[in-house]
């Protein structure tokens, strides 16, 4: 095994983080993908879902497990609610939110499957 894949088995753990290492991380991670939707778009295009938020349910749920990635997954549907997108704002909503759940959901569902897989491999590895 490589050192890169040392590093990258490390960060996967059998157990997820306690409570407020997952928020902490989930956070940074979404509050990451705001920055760079900010920095690309400007505030003023609101904070509606984003395709920058995808890599934040990626990362939370291979570090922190499944279900704090459908925290990190609601929290931006609730941001895409709270202060959609002006794409957003200039059309029928419901159904490009039904769509982002979607990929959502999707991308969520195949990083804990990812998550999973590491976890076995990390043990196999182990014995």
């Amino acid at each position: 095994m490589t050192r890169t894949e040392d590093r990258l088995l490390s960060l996967i753990r059998g157990e997820p983080p306690g409570f407020a290492w997952a928020l902490a991380f989930c956070a940074a991670s979404l509050a990451l993908g705001v920055l760079v939707r900010v920095a690309f778009v400007g505030l003023g295009a609101g904070l509606g879902m984003s395709i920058t938020y995808v890599p934040a349910f990626i990362a939370a749920t291979l570090y922190a497990g499944r279900r704090w990635g459908w925290a990190t997954l609601a929290a931006a549907m609730v941001l895409g609610v709270l202060w959609p997108s002006a794409f957003a704002r200039s059309g029928p909503m419901l159904p490009l939110q039904v769509m982002y759940l979607i990929s959502g959901v999707i991308t969520v569902w195949f990083s804990g499957e990812l998550r999973a897989a590491l976890v076995r491999l990390k043990e196999t590895r182990r014995h």
